[in-house]
Parts: structure tokens; C-alpha cells; sequence
């Protein structure tokens, strides 16, 4: 087969548009890599930019169709999506004519057949996943993180660089060639990592590095003016912008390709914003209480907090706080006073330590509509996942209440601050509020986008009983 990488696209996958300037210049950086010109070549491009389609799937057949010889290792976040990129491989290198073995053919480790004494194919792996017994004559990586809560964890951070180092690279043949293709999320991602203990190739180090921002800054690398879409086909201007105002700073991460280190305080005080009356109930979608339980009545045990909130279509609003160091037998009167009070749809639980008990009673002694929530994560980043919320202005406080220095005091010295309950208490109601769509989401699984719009463009109105908003942040265009 004599066909180019670019003339292949055209004739493999000719329903497909190839030919968008971001696309020609990938390609011409992977024709660089296939002539042997550079063998450390990483990309950071945005979500659903078709990125994997082209790279990922599309070069592992390219190049066995053009030598069966030719072995691949292909890694993401998951065994599931590695799996999906090695068939989508798979099944072009049969609609291709190139004869697959018929002993090793798993979706996760699949051989070319014939007369050759070593026969090319595709190993998928997960991150963490053994590669032992084969080596590779390229390695594509894609997508290595599969949302904030791992970027944000160190302890994956360290796995997936000890998997690319212990694993992968040990199984790269001689002139064998990396290629990483990855959203940004974090200035220590496995891009970040790679970067600054290997370098760039400009400077002397290993790794060409392309970032392909969605939105064109100063000097871009494609020529175009700053503000520009990298694709106005897929993500116009306009259609950035409003995925910009739901992401806040994590779309200069995950679009731009540029993480910014994380602050002390991960929410801000010009996050805030206010209500000078509760939403009136033919408003409230639902009220939901969240539960931090701390056991022990001591000065020095941590608090239990109940955080209240109310559910509408524009956001959630904060209408109580209650907080107080509790021994279990009061823990469990202070929660079933508190639903009494407010009467709520849902009462949010932690499933460990006194949580357990907690739960356990109220559902054989009351009515109150427990909602156990198994914890993900450390503090820290279970805040870190949920912030954005703030940041896009979807939460709102109450412009007074006898409690309101202390939490806000909380929220914006977290995680500098020794206490965290009502940080917590937080954190636990977002995050169930986001799971189920009640907030706009950022969902970041590689090429995943749901930023899913659950209040519509409704604005506030103060004849509905709504009373004043006020806030640092824009609301309109939700």
C-alpha cells in the first residue's frame, strides 16, 4: 500500500471530514513520527474534537495495513475505553482486507495473520494494566485521566505515571515511537509529569508538544486570530462561551489546554451570590438536608452539621445551617427535629462511622426519607469536584442569617482551615445534586461532554416571589 496517512483517512473513512486545518496539522506532526523524524509526540486538544477517532483508532489500522508486522499498545483511563478503541481498530482493519488471526482475536489483544515469524496486532490496556509478554513499535496513550476527582487525586497521579514508566515504556521496541493524546486537567497530569521530568524537544528534552486550544490565544499555532474556535463545525464561538460560563477556570484547563495550579481556598468569596428571600414553595423543586455526623460530645470533636437547601430551576439555594457538637443519642433527635422543621424530600447520609447508626434508626424509628451516599474521595477533592458550582453561579446564600459568617468563613479558608463539617455537609449535597442533573455537570471522561442544562433560560423574576439576586457572576445566558 503505497497511500499516505492523509490519503488513507480520505479513502478509509470517506463519510468523515478530514481536511479542518487542526486535523492537517496532526497529521502532518504523525507523518513526522511515521518517517522517524520524532518519537515522543504528545497532543492536547479539547473534548469531542474527534481527536481519538483520527489517532487512536484510525493509525494502529493505518499502519497494519500497511505491515502485519506492526504491534500497537493503546492505554486510556479504563480497560472499557481502551477496549472500544481496539475495536473500532479492529473492525476497520477487517472492512480493510487485512487477515486477523484466528487464535488471538480478544477485543484487548488481537493478532494480523500470516506467513510472517512475528505477527503485528493490539494490546489494550487500562491504566494500571500489565503488558507483559509483547512489545510495541508505537504506543498511543489517550485520555490517561477520566475526570477532575482522579486528576485532582496524587495517589493517581503517582499510579498512572508508575503504569507509563514500569509498563508501557518498558515494552516500546527500539526506534519504537509514544504518542499521548490527552485533555488537560491538572499541572500534574501524566502531560504535566512528562513535560517537566523529560522535557521539550525545543529545549532540548524528549517530547514534541501541540496544544491545540479551542479558543485561539496570542501567536497561535495554526494562524488564527485570538478569540477564534478551533472548529466553529463542531464548537463555534458562541457555543464556547456558554460552556466557558459553566466551567469557570476549569475551561482554561480542559479547552485551553493550560491547568493553573489550585489555590488555598477552592471556593472564593466573589463566587458568592445572594437572595434576600427564600424561593416561595410553588418554586422549590425539592428540599434536600445533607448530614455530616460527627459522634463524640467534646469541645474537641468535630461538629455535626445539617445543611438545607432548596432545589429550583435556577440553582440551589442554602436555607439553613445547623451546627453542634452531638453525642449519638442527640445526633439522632437533632436529625429528626430538623426534618420536622423543613420537611424535606431527602435527608443525605454519609454511610460510615455514626452515619451508619444514624441511618440504621431513623429508618426503623421515623419517617424521614434517609438517603444513604457512600463517600468518594478525600475532602479535598470531593470540594474541588464541586466548587464549580459556585463558580458558575449556581448557589445561593442568604444575604442574612445568624450562621452565615462562619460558613462562608469555612468554605473559603478550606482546605487551610482546621474545621471542614460544614464544607462537607456541602460538598456531599452538590455532588448528589450534580449526579442527578439538578446542577449543570462536568462530567470530564476523555471526550465525554455533559454539561447538562437543567434550568432552561428561565431568569428571576421578583413577582414570583423570588425577591432580589444579587452576585459577582453573569446568570444570563443559562
Amino acid at each position: 500500500m503505497n497511500l499516505t496517512y492523509e490519503q488513507w483517512l480520505v479513502e478509509a473513512s470517506p463519510t468523515f471530514t478530514w481536511n479542518w486545518r487542526f486535523q492537517l496539522l496532526v497529521q502532518g506532526h504523525i507523518r513526522r513520527v511515521l518517517a522517524g523524524d520524532m518519537d515522543r509526540l504528545m497532543f492536547s486538544v479539547p473534548p469531542r474534537h474527534g481527536k481519538s477517532e483520527m489517532v487512536t483508532v484510525r493509525l494502529p489500522a493505518y499502519t497494519l495495513e500497511k505491515d502485519t508486522a506492526f504491534r500497537w499498545i493503546v492505554g486510556a483511563y479504563s480497560q472499557t475505553l481502551a477496549n472500544k478503541f481496539s475495536r473500532k481498530a479492529r473492525n476497520i482493519c477487517r472492512m480493510r482486507g487485512v487477515e486477523l488471526s484466528s487464535e488471538r482475536r480478544a477485543v484487548d489483544d488481537w493478532e494480523t495473520a500470516g506467513a510472517r515469524q512475528v505477527p503485528g496486532g493490539l494490546r489494550a490496556a487500562g491504566v494500571g494494566a500489565g503488558v507483559t509478554g509483547m512489545g510495541a513499535n508505537g504506543i498511543v496513550i489517550d485520555d490517561p485521566v477520566k475526570n477532575r476527582a482522579e486528576a485532582n487525586s496524587e495517589t493517581y497521579r503517582n499510579a498512572t505515571y508508575d503504569w507509563y514508566t514500569d509498563d508501557l515504556l518498558t515494552r516500546l521496541e527500539p526506534g519504537g515511537f509514544i504518542i499521548l493524546i490527552m485533555t488537560r486537567w491538572h499541572t500534574d497530569d501524566l502531560a504535566g509529569r512528562l513535560i517537566r521530568e523529560q522535557g521539550l524537544k525545543e529545549e532540548g528534552g524528549e517530547w514534541t508538544v501541540i496544544n491545540l486550544p479551542a479558543l485561539a490565544e496570542d501567536d497561535d499555532i495554526l494562524g488564527r486570530a485570538p478569540g477564534e474556535a478551533l472548529c466553529p463545525d463542531r464548537y463555534d464561538e458562541v457555543a464556547l462561551a456558554r460552556i466557558k460560563r459553566v466551567l469557570g477556570s476549569s475551561f482554561e484547563a480542559l479547552f485551553q489546554g493550560r491547568p493553573v495550579a489550585a489555590e488555598g481556598n477552592l471556593v472564593k468569596r466573589q463566587w458568592f451570590r445572594y437572595y434576600a428571600a427564600q424561593p416561595a414553595p410553588n418554586i422549590r423543586l425539592s428540599i434536600i438536608q445533607s448530614w455530616d455526623t460527627a459522634s463524640k460530645d467534646t469541645e474537641l470533636a468535630a461538629y455535626s452539621v445539617c445543611t438545607t437547601w432548596a432545589i429550583t430551576r435556577l440553582g440551589v439555594y442554602l436555607l439553613d445551617v445547623y451546627r453542634e457538637h452531638l453525642d449519638y443519642p442527640a445526633l439522632k433527635r437533632a436529625a429528626m427535629s430538623q426534618a420536622d422543621k423543613w420537611h424535606p424530600d431527602g435527608v443525605l447520609i454519609e454511610d460510615k462511622s455514626s452515619g451508619q447508626s444514624l441511618i440504621q434508626d431513623l429508618k426503623a424509628d421515623s419517617m424521614v426519607p434517609v438517603i444513604a451516599i457512600e463517600p468518594e474521595g478525600d475532602k479535598v477533592t470531593r470540594m474541588a469536584v464541586e466548587s464549580v458550582a459556585y463558580e458558575s453561579g449556581q448557589v445561593y446564600h442568604p444575604e442574612r442569617a445568624p450562621w452565615l459568617t462562619d460558613y462562608e468563613s469555612e468554605l473559603t479558608s478550606f482546605p487551610l482551615a482546621p474545621a471542614a463539617d460544614q464544607v462537607d455537609s456541602t460538598s456531599q449535597f452538590l455532588r448528589w445534586a450534580r449526579k442527578r442533573a439538578w446542577l449543570f455537570s462536568w462530567e470530564g471522561a476523555g471526550d465525554t461532554l455533559a454539561a447538562n442544562e437543567a434550568f432552561g433560560e428561565q431568569q428571576p423574576d421578583n413577582s414570583h416571589g423570588w425577591g432580589s439576586i444579587s452576585g459577582s457572576n453573569d446568570f444570563r445566558g443559562f
